[in-house]
């Protein structure tokens, strides 16, 4: 039986103190990393495969996908692309939704239409947080490096609007506050799959990564059928074919809209830090009982000490558990040839 939960309270003790509530991910250093050159940055990844998390590699050795093709100086970004327009219930508009694009010009051995990568940006669905924040930006650039068509979509945010409702209740609270990032994000999906001959992309290998919030958010994408809404490009299909949510989890809200059918759910994997005050374990773990009871293949993964979004991106980072990241992604979405099958 999965627990329900429900977590406005933690919105609004997300924002205390804080400007930004992505600055509670641990990227700080991050960026320090990416001035390296290839050689450099290959070099330390596979220094980092010696020690730590990485000892439990997944991602097989023969496999290229365990290696980053570009340096941060290949990588080139197109901002604000509009992939659609939904109703914004807190300004009672319409809202353009935009995705930025970051690509390289290089690609893996043998492939013709790279794979898409979704980043879904965390930051308690507050206003204050956004595609251009600290996190999104150099997980979108280093999954580019590694051969991913990304992009790094913005969505409602209604954070601010919802937490209003524990003193003064809001119309459609607290619903819209984690389905409207949804709708959002299978518009974005919808808006590639239409596009995928101009862009050059592999509609049929589509992965969804996100922090907090954007963990959130990959969940209910991959293990609801919540509706389709009026975000865009309604006359494509959302496939997602493996998500992987990190501090994130699945919430009470949204069971009306759970999956139930057997084999519905698309390969998930869930990363939670030990020392998350934000997002305890038993949200990720509750979210991989719940994909497990409908057959879909799985990967748990504790950051011993981890705090909220903790650093597995980046070779230095003491977290580092990127190749267990590319092992799950590179079997689900069969980029060395394996796919995990649904059942």
């Amino acid at each position: 039986m999965v627990r329900a939960f429900l977590l406005l309270p933690a919105l609004v003790s997300f924002t205390i103190g804080s400007s930004s509530p992505d600055e509670g991910c641990e990227l700080t250093e991050a960026g320090k990393f990416l001035k390296h050159k290839l050689p450099e940055l290959q070099g330390m990844t596979a220094s980092a495969r010696a020690r730590g998390l990485a000892n439990d590699a997944t991602c097989p050795a023969a496999c290229g996908w365990c290696n980053m093709i570009a340096a941060n100086d290949s990588v080139k970004v197109r901002e604000n692309i509009s992939y659609g327009q939904a109703y914004n219930i807190e300004t009672g508009r319409n809202e353009v939704l935009y995705m930025d694009e970051y690509t390289v010009p290089e690609t893996q051995p043998g492939v013709d239409r790279k794979p898409v990568m979704v980043v879904i940006h965390g930051g308690g669905y507050m206003k204050s947080s956004n595609k251009n924040s600290l996190w999104a930006p150099i997980v979108s650039r280093f999954f580019a490096m590694y051969g991913f068509h990304t992009v790094s979509i913005e969505y409602r945010r209604l954070g601010d609007y919802c937490a209003e409702s524990l003193t003064n209740p809001k119309p459609g609270c607290p619903e819209v506050m984690f389905g409207n990032p949804v709708e959002d994000a299978r518009a974005a999906i919808r808006f590639l799959q239409e596009n995928q001959e101009t862009l050059s992309i592999d509609t049929s290998t589509i992965g969804a990564f996100g922090c907090s919030a954007g963990g959130w958010t990959v969940t209910h994408l991959l293990m609801t059928n919540y509706g389709e809404g009026k975000s865009g490009n309604l006359e494509n299909p959302p496939a997602v074919h493996a998500g992987v949510s990190l501090s994130g989890g699945f919430v009470e809200v949204m069971n009306p809209w759970r999956k139930t059918r057997y084999g519905s759910i698309a390969p998930y994997m869930a990363i939670y830090g030990t020392s998350d005050a934000l997002c305890p374990s038993f949200m990720s773990t509750d979210a991989i009982t719940l994909a497990e009871s409908l057959g879909a293949e799985t990967r748990l993964l504790a950051v011993p000490d981890g705090k909220h979004c903790p650093n597995v991106i980046t070779p230095p980072s003491p977290d580092y558990a990127f190749d267990q990241v590319m092992g799950f992604l590179a079997k689900s979405l069969e980029l060395c040839g394996e796919r995990t099958l649904l059942p």
